[in-house]
Formats: structure tokens, sequence, C-alpha cells
């Protein structure tokens, strides 16, 4: 052996098993009989890899078996589940479904703050814009029919902040709204001057309203400020509201009725 060179490592033979050791459970490989260990995953004497006691390729075919047995039923039972329901027909209430003449559709609990304007664009003015009017003309409504509650609240003997919140919320909400269609009025060339003061309008009331809203409920005092320059606010709209009437009415379209709140 030259000098220097490290003499490879006899293969050394496979670790006996420990046959009649206590509590040690033992099978036979399935391929060659020798006595192993349950749970073995591969036989010392013959190599053969094993899964759960079965040759790997054995247990490999059982699983992809089981899938296709598996999606065969799985299909079956879809068909069956379809077919019964095409055959008994369609069923009322389904979506894409008319329901059955004479059907009660439950109501809404949400009441209606305002009839919805009629939009008759009149020739020149764009569909859009013409639709946005009428959603302007309302969310002025259901701005302004808020103020009577704030009234209401500022006159009472026992303050409530929870029903002023409850107030500034909804108005921010409407504002916010409103200020999604208000660009929509902007590609009428007559209606882009109308359109930024609506615009702003609404910014004033939504930023009045968040600035209360972040006062903790706890401070009533923070709440009837918030409620005075909000009704100082609703006020300045009957200037936009002039201008949009004015507008609704160049563009044919109907105004909804007077306003709940008296002004």
């Amino acid at each position: 052996m030259p000098a220097g060179s490290v003499a490879p490592e006899p293969d050394l033979p496979p670790e006996p098993l420990a046959i009649g050791l206590p509590d040690l459970d033992v099978t036979n490989c399935p391929v060659c009989g020798r006595p192993i260990a349950v749970g073995a995953w591969k036989c010392p004497g013959c190599g053969t890899r094993l899964l759960l006691g079965v040759p790997a390729r054995r247990a490999g075919t059982f699983v992809v078996l089981g899938l296709v047995l598996g999606l065969v039923v799985g299909a079956g039972s879809a068909a069956a589940v379809v077919g019964r329901s095409s055959a008994s027909g369609p069923q009322p209430g389904v979506a894409g479904v008319p329901a059955a003449s004479g059907a009660v559709t439950p109501a809404s609990s949400e009441p209606s703050a305002a009839p919805s304007p009629t939009a008759r664009a009149s020739s020149g003015v764009p569909a859009g814009a013409a639709a946005a009017l009428g959603g302007i003309l309302v969310t002025n409504d259901r701005l302004v029919g808020r103020a009577p509650e704030l009234r209401a609240e500022l006159a009472s003997a026992s303050f409530d902040s929870f029903a002023v919140a409850t107030t500034l919320r909804a108005l921010n909400a409407d504002a916010v709204a409103g200020r999604g269609i208000v660009g929509l009025l902007r590609p009428w060339p007559a209606a882009a001057e109308t359109a930024n003061r609506v615009d702003a309008a609404y910014a004033l009331v939504s930023d009045t309203a968040a600035h209360s809203l972040a006062s903790s409920l706890s401070d009533p005092a923070a709440y009837r400020a918030g409620a005075t320059a909000m009704l100082g606010v609703l006020a300045g709209l009957d200037q936009v509201r002039s201008a949009t009437d004015a507008l609704a009415g160049q563009a044919g379209v109907a105004t909804p009725g007077p306003s709940v709140a008296g002004g």
C-alpha cells in the first residue's frame, strides 16, 4: 500500500435485529421473510423500502387507486345532485330565477330618505352628469335633513353625546358618498363651477364631522361644540342647493320634494 494512503474502511455487516428483547414488536419482511421490527422503513436483508409494512411501490399503487376511485365516486354524487335539482324545476328565490307570481318580497328596514329625482337630460347634457346631478339633489336634502336632529339634541335637558355622534357619522357618510359622484358633473362645461362649490361644501361637512368624532364620548362639551359648528355648515348649504336646483332645471332633472329639515 503506498505510503500516506488511507485504507478504505471495510463494509460492516448490517446490525442484527435484537429478537426476543422485551417490548419489541416483530414482523416478517413481505419480500424475503426476514424478521424485522414493526414500523421499520427498510428491510436490512433485501433492502426493500417499506411503508406501513407494505412495499413502497405496492403502497403507492394503492394510494393512486384510492384517489381514482374517490374522484369517480365524487363525480357520480355531484351528477346525481344536479340531476335531482334539474328534475325538480327552478326554485323561487334562487339568484337568476324569478320568484313565483304573487310571492311576497321582504321590505327593506332602511327607510327611504327622499324620492329619487327623475333624470330627463336635455340635449347637450351628458347622461352621467344628469344622473350625478340627481344624486346630488338627494344628498343635499339628506344633509340638511339632519339639522333638526342636532338642534333637538342641543335643546335637550339631558344632552346625549352618543346621539350627536351617530348623527355626525351619518352626515360624514352622506358627504363622502356625495363627493364620489360630483366628478361626473365636470364633463358638462356648464356644471363645472357648481361641481367645485358642491365638492367644497361636502368636504367641509365631512371635515367638521371628523373633527368632532375625534373627541371622546365622555366629553359632552366637545360634542356640543361639534353639533353647533355642524349646524352652521349645514346652513351654508342653502346657496349650494339653489345652484344645483338651477342646474337641474337647465338639465331637465326633476327636483325631489321639499326637505324635512324645514330650512
